[in-house]
């Protein structure tokens, strides 16, 4: 960088960066998914410290698709991620064959029904059952 250029870059003291309000909404998301992969870190560790042998189970969950393909993809190789970094048994999506489907889920269409409620139990149960049983 030339002295000219330089000089120029001390005086900056702030930018401003405009977003519509999809660029925004992108924005917070990929800002959420570093902090929500960070948090679960940490927790994981802290969670570590407390017991002995800890058999750990990550429930992962994925974002719609109307979040975009990018940031969709992203967020669904965090929970593998960390299950593989920090030696977790994994739920890959705690809410496969409910999240989505209409008949599954209450009027908010984000909480299960009963039916919904035993299907995310089986998911759970196929990861659980084994470990019960080491």
């Amino acid at each position: 960088m030339d002295q000219q250029c330089h000089n120029a870059m001390q005086e900056i003291d702030n930018v401003q960066i405009n977003f519509d309000a999809n660029g925004l909404l992108l924005l917070n998301v990929a800002l959420a998914l570093v902090m929500f992969g960070v948090a679960l870190g940490i927790t994981i560790n802290d969670f570590k410290n407390l017991f002995k042998q800890p058999k750990i189970i990550l429930a992962g969950m994925q974002l719609p698709p109307n979040m975009g393909q990018d940031y969709t993809s992203e967020f669904k190789t965090i929970f593998p991620e960390l299950a593989e970094k920090n030696e977790l048994y994994l739920i890959p999506f705690l809410l496969k064959d409910v999240g989505g489907i209409p008949e599954l889920n209450q009027s908010d269409g984000i909480h299960p029904t009963v039916e919904g409620q035993k299907i995310l139990a089986k998911n759970v149960w196929t990861v659980l059952e084994p470990i019960i049983n080491l």
